[in-house]
């Protein structure tokens, strides 16, 4: 016997209600879905898709773009400033003023930095020769800003000076002298910019006065080299007391091309104007033609020139850049492997024969006084053994001659 009439009517009823419920239910839960992810939403929008409005929207200058316009805002000209980030978001900022204009801007940039609530900066002073460096160090939160104020009491050679003295000397005998391990010293590299001969500067990544060091090199018309940390044999850790202090800061062998990478991507963005690479150590590295492979090939990609320091006899670096078509060459002589006087000036001699017998030479030293005092007091042997002193890039060899 069918239904009846009454109860088949509650019963659509019934079926209709729950349909009803269940779309509502879905419609909802969809519209939260949707305003969770920051989509329309129709139900939820007023208390989750609105846009929050705090003062977390307001992006305020960087401290490196402060820095700058109040720098160039009190008189300070654009063409005497130098600046290079690094990657650890560290502005360095190199400034050539005169001693005078330089203690007028003192209060004013004080002034300037305390207004915009960055506090009192940390300040060094070093006078070195004829002219004071003044270090600022500046923080905020979790930004530094570097500025090294140079103040020549007397202007030393410039870059175009020094490039037009050195086209009066045709000598053909070519020396290439790069000091190695800099980056740790502002007396070191101003004495090297003194000298008023090329010499190029190796500057160890990460070291204090990194980007300062190239900076002045720079300036003074010296090429830079990224002096490349690399594992040495055990036992042959010849470091001249600036060696890194694990094997974490270095290249090491058990590393995989993409660790290797990203060290020397690393290295070359902490070292500014860099037209090269040198090793520092790795009498292990550059006896193994795996990885020199590895290094040699980033190298090329960015360009760059590569000295082989040999610090082992069995380095093939040298064989592989020529391979891999680099600009190359490699040292025939160290300076100062012992660090005395009479000892340094008779390898400084022992530099000049062998470039007036093979045509070229190129000698690493380190920043010793003793090392400098020998370059600075005998500038008269290049005449007298024919030679010229070169940038290292100017010595790119066909093949060894050793």
């Amino acid at each position: 016997m069918g239904l009846q009439p009454k109860n088949l009517t509650k019963k659509k009823q019934t079926i209709v209600f729950f349909l009803g419920a269940l779309s509502l239910f879905c419609i909802i839960t969809l519209d939260y879905i949707a305003s969770k992810q920051r989509q329309s939403s129709y139900f939820f929008r007023s208390s989750l898709s609105q846009p929050k409005t705090s003062s977390s929207t307001y992006i305020s200058p960087s401290l490196a773009d402060v820095i700058l316009s109040t720098l160039f805002r009190l008189g300070v000209p654009k063409d005497a400033v130098q600046s290079h980030l690094d990657n650890q978001n560290t502005l360095h900022v190199l400034v050539n003023l005169p001693a005078h204009e330089y203690s007028q801007l003192v209060p004013s940039l004080k002034k300037q930095l305390a207004s915009q609530k960055y506090g009192s900066p940390l300040i060094e002073q070093h006078q070195l020769g004829t002219t004071s460096y003044h270090l600022w160090n500046i923080t905020r939160d979790q930004n530094k800003v570097v500025i090294l104020f140079q103040s020549p009491l007397r202007l030393l050679r410039s870059r175009k000076t020094l490039s037009s003295s050195l086209t009066q000397i045709k000598r053909q005998n070519k020396v290439a002298i790069i000091i190695d391990d800099m980056g740790n010293s502002l007396k070191a590299i101003d004495s090297i910019c003194r000298l008023g001969y090329p010499v190029t500067i190796a500057i160890l990544p990460h070291s204090q006065f990194a980007q300062e060091t190239a900076q002045l090199a720079h300036q003074y018309g010296l090429e830079v080299l990224l002096h490349l940390p690399l594992e040495p044999l055990p036992g042959n850790n010849n470091s001249h007391g600036n060696s890194p202090s694990s094997s974490m800061s270095m290249i090491h062998s058990q590393m995989a091309t993409p660790e290797i990478v990203a060290f020397i991507n690393d290295c070359l963005q902490n070292i500014p104007y860099a037209i090269g690479v040198n090793n520092h150590q790795g009498s292990l590295i550059t006896s193994n033609p795996r990885l020199m492979t590895i290094i040699l090939q980033e190298i090329k990609k960015r360009g760059l020139i590569f000295i082989d320091s040999r610090t082992t006899n069995q380095s093939v670096a040298y064989q592989i850049a020529k391979s891999l078509n680099i600009p190359t060459s490699y040292r025939k002589i160290f300076l100062d492997n012992e660090v005395s006087s009479p000892k340094i000036k008779e390898q400084f001699i022992k530099l000049l024969q062998r470039a007036r017998h093979d045509g070229w030479a190129v000698a690493i030293g380190h920043p010793w006084e003793e090392t400098l005092l020998i370059l600075k007091e005998n500038q008269d042997l290049f005449s007298e053994y024919d030679c010229q002193p070169v940038p290292v890039s100017e010595i790119m060899p066909q093949s060894p001659s050793d």
